[in-house]
């Protein structure tokens, strides 16, 4: 399912990975509702923490910048 969402609507233009784990992604979705149906699959993924949107400009399609950290959840 999360792909054919990702295929369909939302295109990762760039892909950063920093420090094996900070994950920074842009890139254009066709319209709010797509980008948010992604982030929403991304936070419920098991090892992703801290999803976070940068920026988001324009309508359709729109742009876009999120980050998330990838990984085994630390414990404190």
């Amino acid at each position: 399912e999360f792909r054919r969402v990702l295929f369909r609507s939302v295109t990762a233009k760039t892909i950063e990975i920093r420090e094996a784990s900070s994950v920074t992604c842009s890139g254009t979705a066709r319209d709010s509702q797509a980008l948010y149906k992604v982030l929403d699959q991304l936070r419920a993924a098991p090892d992703v923490t801290d999803v976070q949107v940068d920026t988001v400009r324009g309508k359709s399609p729109l742009q876009f910048s999120f980050n998330f950290h990838f990984g085994e959840r630390t414990q404190p």
